[in-house]
């Protein structure tokens, strides 16, 4: 990782589980914003999953849950547009800790290998912050990407 991941790294783990902090340490689970609904599912999942995949002793039901919070609130869809639909989700090292914003300086795109690749849409000053819409803007109403964040 860059130098400035690194200290992202430090920053947002505070106290890592398992002595060393890793990328998924570092992602919010905003569990308190969750909805009820999907919290029940996660834990529902979470248990169904353990009852047919073995699990390694050191984990617990409540570290998949974690997961799929992690995964929902920091998981990028791709093609990351609507017009094909989400096909699938996705983690990146860095695309998952850029913050949203309505009027982004960054867009999240796929390379013609299938890769995650962040694109600058303007010119940006050393030092700003990299900001991406967590929603397609071209394709929703303000009402309708109000709604999905």
């Amino acid at each position: 990782p860059t130098q400035e991941l690194d200290a992202m790294f430090k920053l947002r783990c505070g106290k890592a589980q398992r002595g060393k902090c890793t990328f998924m340490d570092c992602l919010a689970t905003n569990k308190e914003l969750q909805a009820d609904e999907f919290k029940t599912w996660c834990t529902n999942f979470a248990q169904l999953f353990k009852q047919h995949v073995p699990f390694p002793p050191e984990y617990q039901v409540e570290e998949l849950v974690d997961l799929l919070m992690r995964i929902r609130t920091n998981g990028l869809g791709f093609p990351c547009d609507d017009k094909h639909g989400t096909l699938g989700w996705s983690l990146d090292l860095y695309a998952s800790f850029m913050d949203h914003s309505c009027a982004p300086n960054c867009k999240v795109d796929m390379d013609a290998q299938g890769r995650l690749v962040v694109k600058a849409l303007e010119n940006i000053e050393v030092g700003s912050p990299l900001l991406i819409s967590y929603v397609d803007l071209e394709s929703r109403t303000q009402a309708e990407r109000k709604e999905h964040l």
